[in-house]
């Protein structure tokens, strides 16, 4: 129960401090973060379209997960415990298939003292999350054409909205 509060609380000052110290770069970096309630509610549902678009779960091999903008873990720390029980796939999937970025210090910090808490927590072994990256997701190479590719996909998804209204 410790280790619960300990984080709640440090995801509290972090979000607290950085809207008290730069207002702006809060707001341009979307510091406010998910309710743990959310984080879970879109895991099981993920899961869920998981197995039913693509018969795999989650947790199982070569579905590689990525968290584009972490802040201080959430959705990893989350997804660690929603595998709770699985303690091999669990430890595969930590060390080989689950990747975070995040552009702020201070969060990537605070993530990296999250996750790998959780992750000894749940299966008493200390791993380093080797999948956390210090970086600007949106700035990454070959964004461009993909944003491109989506902006017309909802271009095309919209059009069809439309024409069944």
């Amino acid at each position: 129960m410790q280790v619960v509060y300990f984080k709640t609380f440090l995801k509290q000052v972090y979000e607290d401090f950085y809207t008290a110290y730069n207002p702006k770069d809060a707001d341009k970096l979307g510091i406010v973060y998910t309710p743990q309630e959310a984080a879970r509610f879109i895991i099981s549902g993920c899961d869920w379209l998981a197995r039913e678009h693509f018969d795999k779960f989650l947790i199982d091999k070569d579905l590689d997960i990525l968290d584009p903008c972490m802040g201080t873990g959430t959705f990893i720390i989350d997804l660690l415990d929603f595998w709770r029980g699985q303690q091999k796939d669990l430890m595969r999937k930590f060390a080989q298939e689950v990747h975070a970025n995040e552009v702020s210090i201070l969060s990537y910090y605070i993530a990296c003292l999250n996750i790998e808490q959780t992750f000894y927590d749940i299966t008493n072994q200390w791993q380093e999350f080797k999948g956390l990256c210090f970086v600007n997701t949106l700035d990454n190479v070959g964004f461009s054409k993909r944003i491109a590719t989506t902006v017309n996909f909802f271009s095309n998804n919209n059009s069809r909205s439309k024409s069944l209204a």
